[in-house]
């Protein structure tokens, strides 16, 4: 089903239809939406003005979360690909049985419900993994073309994420407020690594002493 199908329960002032409308992957959080929509550079400009680079470089983790996730979650649904094998190109005995793919596909369900309601699950264990539960059920009931195709969508939706937060990273690193708290924090990083480079000696000089 195309995004554009979705009917949303509360659409946050057109956000969520305004997402559907341009993008075609599910997210996995509520703000990642709002992010998605608004673009970067508002989020980045707030942070500079009321947290400077510190501020600035949390934005910047956020988004890295985002792509990390979806590269996670590529990882379990790339299982049953098999790339050497041009003939016989997925192992589709992997999507019907493997725990870590099933899984991968549940949790597009519960994230797809989520964009729905806009009601998004708590991430931290073990209340995310009694979310994704009825959803692995779902899953293992499921005919096993309903499944393969389950699977495609959830591989493209997860592939189509990680290559656009990876696209925003690139495009907004010329943004000189994020060049600038990139630049302090590799300032602090070398002044924390010439710290833990005299901390042996000055041991030993305590030591001797």
């Amino acid at each position: 089903m195309s995004l554009r199908e979705v009917k949303f329960d509360t659409d946050r002032d057109g956000l969520l239809s305004n997402f559907a409308n341009r993008y075609e992957w599910i997210p996995h959080w509520g703000a990642e939406v709002t992010m998605a929509v608004e673009g970067l550079d508002i989020p980045i400009e707030d942070a500079y003005a009321h947290g400077g680079s510190g501020a600035v470089l949390s934005s910047l983790k956020e988004v890295g979360t985002y792509r990390a996730e979806a590269e996670a979650e590529l990882k379990d649904l790339r299982i049953p690909i098999i790339p050497q094998n041009a003939l016989i190109p997925v192992k589709f005995e992997a999507i019907h049985e493997n725990p870590l793919v099933i899984g991968a596909m549940a949790r597009h369900l519960l994230f797809r419900q989520s964009l729905s309601k806009d009601k998004w699950p708590q991430h931290p264990e073990p209340r995310f993994s009694r979310k994704v539960q009825p959803y692995n059920k779902r899953v293992s009931n499921l005919s096993r073309s309903r499944r393969v195709r389950l699977w495609h969508v959830a591989y493209n939706s997860e592939t189509d994420r990680e290559g656009y937060w990876l696209g925003a990273i690139m495009a907004i690193n010329g943004n000189p407020k994020v060049m600038n708290a990139l630049a302090q924090q590799r300032e602090i990083e070398r002044e924390q690594e010439e710290v833990r480079q005299q901390e042996p000696e000055q041991l030993s000089i305590d030591g001797i002493a």
